[in-house]
């Protein structure tokens, strides 16, 4: 009997940002494979996990301990290994940018560390390939976004202040060797961004978000008020346009027009879904040319969502999701003008938009339909002997 004859035992990892790994694990379960969602790393932003390794007190040693018994119990048990964020289970290739691993500056230990990273190398994929486990991977943005391709041909893009995430040759050169090697060792790569699809192979497929549930997240009815309310909720200010929508926001003040705008930061998950279940109207990003999982979750709550839509990068989308997509068009040059139609001459408009972007993300942002999506590509691998 063959492997897709059985139950498929998937592991999802290092779930280093976002829920979709999380959610994912967990809808291949309903459809019935035996499937987990194993971080390395402490959770953030009460993401969704089945299991984390790593404690916030654990030292270097302790971790890398961890780490290797992690690899080694994961080819035992498993026959798919689904990496996500370009991460497999080696250090990456510049170490002290691991999360919760801080070292002082010129110290000796960071710098064997560096060197201890490098020597490891891709060969997790190497040895993974080598024992015949399947090997899939997920990129979700900056794993292998190119920031100078980036600069030169987007007119909006996303332009990191963090000095550990410079905009710079290096950077983009690690990244286009971390997707080469995953391009040589991976039987799928999927991207949950249409711009990544410039930097990732032909092969590689797109992935809608999977990391909101809509029976988690139902429709509500649209708030009954006068003045509408307006929520951002920014993980990252650079990357979202922040400043840009401020700026919108007093001028519009000025104007005297009539609403409400409230700021979503520093907040649990729980504490935030509150302010999104109030709002009237959602400003997600101006700068990423695509969405995230928080307009799926406001989506699902019928919430009309404004975003920065980069309609040149739609070739990977599937034809019918590229037409219907029910966001509201802004960028940096726009938004002033587009909340200002919305707040006033197309207010009465915005209940529809809600309901339709509920049936939106029913129909392509629902995680059991993506499961049984990826179910089929796993049990590809074995059927075709891939």
């Amino acid at each position: 009997m063959t492997r897709a004859n059985k139950a498929l035992r998937i592991l999802h990892t290092p779930t280093l940002t976002g829920n979709q790994p999380g959610v994912l694990a967990a809808a291949e379960r309903s459809i019935g494979l035996e499937s987990r969602c194993i971080s390395l790393y402490p959770a953030r932003f009460d993401f969704q996990t089945d299991a984390q390794l790593w404690l916030p007190s654990d030292g270097l040693l302790r971790r890398e301990i961890k780490r290797r018994r992690f690899f080694f119990h994961a080819i035992r048990a498993y026959d798919v290994i689904h990496f996500n964020f370009g991460r497999g289970f080696a250090p990456p290739a510049i170490a002290w940018s691991e999360p919760h691993q801080h070292f002082p500056r010129k110290n000796v230990l960071k710098v064997l560390y560096c060197l201890y990273a490098f020597l490891c190398g891709h060969r997790d994929l190497w040895l993974l390939k080598r024992l015949g486990k399947k090997i899939v991977v997920t990129y979700m943005g900056d794993d292998c976004r190119n920031n100078a391709y980036c600069d030169e041909h987007f007119r909006y893009c996303i332009r990191s202040s963090d000095p550990l995430d410079q905009r710079s040759a290096a950077w983009d050169r690690i990244r286009e060797r971390n997707v080469a090697a995953f391009d040589r060792f991976a039987d799928r790569i999927y991207g949950l961004n249409p711009d990544l699809f410039y930097f990732l192979p032909t092969r590689a497929k797109f992935l809608a978000y999977a990391s909101v549930d809509p029976e988690d997240w139902p429709l509500l009815p649209h708030p009954a008020r006068a003045v509408p309310l307006v929520i951002h909720a920014p993980s990252n200010r650079n990357a979202k346009g922040t400043s840009h929508i401020l700026a919108a926001v007093e001028r519009l003040r000025q104007e005297g027009i009539a609403f409400d705008f409230k700021l979503v930061e520093q907040l649990s998950h729980q504490e935030a879904r509150v302010l999104y279940e109030q709002a009237d109207l959602v400003i997600d990003q101006l700068l990423a040319g695509w969405y995230g999982a928080f307009t799926v979750e406001c989506m699902s709550l019928g919430k009309p969502v404004i975003a920065y839509l980069r309609e040149e990068d739609f070739s990977c989308l599937p034809t019918e999701m590229a037409k219907n997509l029910p966001l509201i068009q802004a960028n940096p040059d726009t938004i002033e003008h587009v909340l200002r139609e919305w707040l006033t001459t197309r207010k009465s408009e915005l209940p529809e938009r809600g309901r339709v972007s509920r049936r939106f993300v029913e129909q392509w942002h629902d995680p059991a339909k993506i499961a049984k999506r990826l179910q089929r590509d796993y049990e590809s691998l074995f059927v075709r002997g891939i």
